[in-house]
């Protein structure tokens, strides 16, 4: 099984990585897991994630660039 890692990058280049690698069963299953974690984070209208993005990788290959926008 593949593991991912999914770190947040702020609009002035700083990466946040909790360094903690989750496993998953294809990249589709981690592009999902993202996009829950993105409609949790903001849910909270206090924060301004505006212009933050979502890296997600496996094994060092980029999986995914998401968007922190709300998903509908």
């Amino acid at each position: 099984m593949p593991k991912y890692r999914f770190l947040l990058t702020s609009p002035l280049g700083t990466v946040v990585d909790d360094e903690r690698d989750i496993y998953f069963d294809d990249d589709e299953s981690a592009r999902i897991y993202g996009r829950l974690v993105i409609s949790g984070l903001m849910s909270d209208e206090s924060d301004d994630f505006r212009g933050w993005s979502m890296e997600i990788k496996s094994e060092g290959r980029l999986v995914a660039l998401l968007p922190l926008t709300k998903l509908h």
